[in-house]
């Protein structure tokens, strides 16, 4: 085809021109990927930021029945639904050791376990109620968080075992992770029953129960994903359980923080959109300038029979060639720099993004999709700028250019 070898000779022959299409081109795409990485970073941060408001939904079992594993796992499936914390809880009697005596008069003995997915949400060590004064949460359904003023009462230490039976006497041991406190042992009185009692209160996994006492929750937490959608899943939630159970929401960080979230996402955008605004408008304005300097060659290859669609062809193939050059380059260039160490672990981004692994990222399918996108407004934008020569007659554009 003709037009190629011209498009390429024109390319060759006017270095400086190209040149100067070429660093707006490579400008242009390192300015939109930098500014697509920035949105990709951002929009993460936001997404981890609302996980980790915790907002959740709260089930609470109306009935005797208490919730299975089946409810639970339909709550669980739910599209919203990030995690579950099952809360349950039973009464054992201590083995190896003596609980603190309550006040009454017979049937005493018995302590109460609390069993928790995670320990540290739901739980009043959330509320600050509880708080642990040695030691750790527990890890494992192995474990237990027990009073600081029972461990003293009976001397056990952190990493002690501890044994209680069930009501059919089957044993279950487990060590001990933390000691907790309230502050308020010493404000009970003296009539308060032993299994009520604060420093007999046990804190475990709720497996740990669930193999005590089978499947019987009484309450559990479901986190949602994106809080933005809370009341869906409320509703989605209280249909499957109707009046079973009395369901409830809890979102008070998130709405705390989504002012701040949505003016985030808004200051994104908009510097994503200033970006390609820019970058459209400077690229048209020197394809108009650039035409305009070529009006003399146009009309003597319309006066030698080359067809206004060959010379448009031509056109838009020396831009796409430059654009493609510019795009590969800068894209290879943004690439590199997104992955140096320097930039991954530079102050840009918060240090909590950091620590959830959120960094700027590039990727093939991005690249691809802004040359793409960028080879369509080229095309339009060379086609707008040599229009206006193909309006005219041969003998107008080259009495404008005598003139």
């Amino acid at each position: 085809m003709n037009f190629v070898k011209r498009a390429w000779r024109y390319i060759c022959r006017k270095r400086g021109k190209t040149f100067l299409l070429f660093l707006i081109f490579f400008v242009a795409d390192s300015m939109v990927f930098g500014t697509l990485s920035m949105m990709e970073s951002s929009d993460a941060i936001q997404k981890e930021i609302e996980e980790q408001s915790f907002a959740k939904v709260t089930i609470e079992c109306l009935d005797e029945k208490g919730f299975s594993e089946e409810d639970v796992g339909k709550v669980e499936s739910l599209e919203n639904i990030g995690g579950i914390n099952r809360l349950s809880q039973c009464e054992v009697y201590p083995n190896d050791f003596a609980p603190v005596a309550g006040g009454e008069e017979e049937g005493g003995g018995k302590i109460r376990l609390l069993g928790f997915d995670d320990l540290e949400k739901d739980s009043p060590f959330e509320e600050g109620r509880c708080r642990i004064v040695n030691g750790d949460f527990i890890k494992s359904e192995k474990q237990a968080v027990i009073s600081r003023f029972l461990a003293e009462m009976n001397g056990l230490e952190i990493g002690d075992p501890i044994t209680f039976m069930d009501e059919s006497g089957g044993e279950r041991t487990v060590e001990i992770a933390g000691f907790f406190q309230t502050g308020s042992e010493r404000e009970q009185t003296d009539k308060v029953d032993t299994v009520n009692r604060m420093e007999n209160q046990v804190y475990v996994n709720t497996n740990l129960i669930k193999d005590i006492q089978g499947e019987n929750y009484r309450k559990f937490a479901a986190y949602v994903k994106e809080p933005k959608r809370l009341e869906e899943t409320e509703e989605k939630i209280q249909e499957l359980f109707e009046e079973r159970a009395d369901v409830g929401t809890l979102d008070t960080v998130y709405q705390q923080i989504k002012f701040s979230l949505s003016q985030t996402e808004r200051i994104a955008r908009l510097v994503f959109y200033l970006t390609i605004f820019t970058a459209v408008f400077i690229t048209g304005l020197l394809l108009c300038m650039w035409m305009r300097g070529r009006k003399t060659e146009i009309a003597v290859f319309i006066s030698l029979g080359i067809s206004r669609m060959e010379i448009l062809f031509q056109t838009v193939l020396e831009t796409i060639v430059v654009y493609s050059a510019g795009c590969m380059i800068s894209a290879g260039i943004s690439a590199g720099v997104m992955n140096l160490p320097v930039v991954r672990e530079a102050g840009i981004l918060p240090e909590g993004a950091k620590a959830a692994g959120i960094a700027f990222s590039f990727s093939a399918g991005r690249m691809l999709l802004v040359w793409g996108v960028g080879s369509v407004v080229i095309v339009f934008l060379a086609a707008m700028a040599i229009a206006p020569c193909f309006r005219k007659n041969i003998k107008e554009i080259l009495s404008e250019m005598e003139g």
